[in-house]
């Protein structure tokens, strides 16, 4: 195994949209780094995943980098084993086995229950200056995990937020989506959207099946329409098997705020989404990742573990070459 190797990772810019005079910065430098905060102890700001589960997540290593935060947020699954194999040459199957936290203990002759040892499932990195973020995400932990572990952590757990105040992770395309929008004027969103279904039966009538929409494509309604359509629903002459609605929103042509409408909009509303299309009036179009600022950095990794040091410097760099911290 080499002692050192290089991966290409996608890094992904948000910008915090959040009310009142403190940054998210100042909240986080607040709750979690502060020495005297309770929540200094990460025992203390772990969420667990659900009421079904140990399982957990939480932010565990924080540490300030210049002007800085920098913080790896972490989910950990509570008893798992880890199966592992024996590449044996002469064998003619390989063996497969499993490890548990338990036995990693006893081969190190350490005292299991005096040491308690988890398995880290996934991690996402994030570094954040003002009400500006980074995050590189795994396939477990996205950009919507650590939205909901913020509000969480910063809401309900700690209270350093009022109860009307919410952190929300919005997309930003670069400056020359953005130009493009505001030159030329937009004519029509498309999204693809799951139907979920409900079956409802009772002892008197027949099972009959209604649908609603998802909820990402009534978040876009309200946004633009001022309409809430989560209660639309489409009786059952529709088959109950991975439905799926195409939605097209048409915008006025003639006005000229258009393309700041469908940026303030997208922003919102489907930041969570990479499932849409902006069709614009002289005929291209731009992709929802078109509409996501993002890049890509190499991180090292020695010996199985991060490079830290490097990792924070290169999200940092990647920020302030990317980002302008005046708005």
């Amino acid at each position: 195994m080499k002692e050192s190797i290089t991966k290409n990772k996608t890094i992904r810019y948000k910008k915090v949209d959040l009310k009142g005079e403190k940054t998210l910065y100042d909240y986080i430098k607040e709750v979690v780094i502060d020495d005297s905060s309770s929540y200094y102890k990460v025992k203390n700001r772990q969420q667990s995943v659900s009421n079904e589960s140990d399982d957990s997540i939480f932010i565990n290593h924080v540490s300030e980098y210049k002007n800085m935060i920098y913080g790896e947020l972490v989910i950990v699954e509570i008893d798992k084993s880890q199966q592992y194999i024996d590449l044996e040459d002469e064998a003619s199957e390989y063996k497969i086995s499993s490890l548990s936290t338990s036995q990693i203990a006893s081969i190190n002759n350490e005292n299991a229950e005096e040491l308690k040892r988890e398995f880290v499932d996934s991690v996402l990195y994030f570094g954040v200056i003002k009400n500006h973020m980074a995050i590189i995400q795994s396939r477990t932990l996205t950009a919507r995990t650590l939205e909901s572990y913020l509000d969480w952590l910063l809401g309900e757990a700690s209270e350093a937020m009022a109860d009307d105040y919410a952190v929300i992770l919005k997309d930003t395309p670069n400056l020359e989506i953005e130009q493009k929008l505001n030159s030329t004027p937009a004519k029509t969103l498309v999204m693809s959207t799951d139907i979920d279904s409900e079956i409802n039966q009772d002892s008197t009538e027949k099972a009959s099946a209604s649908y609603t929409l998802s909820d990402k494509v009534v978040q876009v309604f309200k946004a633009m329409l001022d309409d809430d359509l989560s209660t639309m629903r489409l009786e059952d002459d529709l088959e109950d098997a991975n439905l799926k609605m195409k939605i097209e929103m048409t915008y006025d042509r003639k006005t000229s705020e258009s393309g700041q409408r469908v940026i303030d909009s997208v922003a919102a509303s489907l930041r969570h989404s990479d499932d849409y299309k902006i069709y614009l009036t002289d005929g291209s179009s731009i992709t929802a990742d078109q509409m996501k600022l993002s890049g890509t950095i190499s991180m090292q990794i020695i010996k199985g573990n991060v490079y830290q040091a490097g990792l924070k410097s290169q999200i940092h760099t990647w920020l302030i070459d990317n980002v302008d911290f005046s708005e």
